[in-house]
């Protein structure tokens, strides 16, 4: 996300007012002169607009609690701590991807575009150049070149002989019916939270979609 600079019009203003613009010299003097100037008094003027994180401060909190801990000398705390800052990131990061979403529909943005937006560690691969310089572009021909690279670098070129295994085989332990019950059990109880948490958000966009006129006019009141 790009920073973004507030202006103070009133203070560019009485920066440039206080500025000698008389120039001697070539005009390329001059007109470096003038640039230099001006861009001192809008620098001056400016003031960066603090970016909104995705972590609210008590995450933060812990973030900084986990840096000044020494990770040797209790390692029980430390390990309670990151389990804890890992859960809190997970909740920050979910909360503010559908505040995103909702202020998206809200404005009649493009959902798609983003959901791109809020992706993480998910960028495309545009061009890949190979050993004599050239620069492949097609996703095909750079699938195909990476695997013939992986192939080639962890091939083995050795020759291992076989070894005879002249241990005694293992009898294969019963399934107990009471463990397949348990696994199946485990299985849809997860299949079910997630399909929860799912219809859930789902049921909350189609709210907002549906209510949008009522929405924008209690925000306008």
């Amino acid at each position: 996300m790009k920073s973004v600079r507030i202006l103070n019009e009133g203070l560019l203003q009485r920066n440039v007012v206080e500025k000698d613009w008389t120039t001697n010299g070539s005009l390329s003097t001059k007109f470096d002169k003038i640039q230099r100037q001006l861009k001192t008094c809008i620098d001056a003027a400016s003031t960066k607009k603090p970016q909104r994180s995705r972590f609210t401060e008590e995450t933060n909190q812990l973030l900084l609690k986990r840096k000044s801990m020494n990770r040797q000398t209790n390692p029980v705390e430390f390990a309670e701590l990151s389990k804890l800052i890992r859960k809190k990131i997970r909740e920050d990061h979910e909360k503010f991807r559908t505040e995103r979403l909702l202020k998206t529909i809200e404005e009649r943005q493009s959902l798609k575009k983003r959901q791109r937006e809020l992706r993480q560690q998910t960028v495309m691969m545009s061009a890949l150049k190979v050993e004599d310089g050239t620069s492949l572009t097609k996703r095909f021909d750079m699938e195909r070149r990476i695997q013939e690279y992986y192939t080639s670098m962890f091939a083995s070129k050795s020759v291992v002989p076989l070894v005879d295994d002249n241990r005694a085989e293992e009898e294969m332990p019963q399934i107990l019916i009471s463990e397949v019950r348990t696994a199946v059990q485990s299985r849809q109880s997860t299949w079910y939270r997630w399909y929860h948490e799912r219809s859930t958000k789902i049921w909350w966009i189609r709210i907002v979609e549906n209510n949008r006129q009522t929405i924008q006019r209690m925000l306008k009141d």
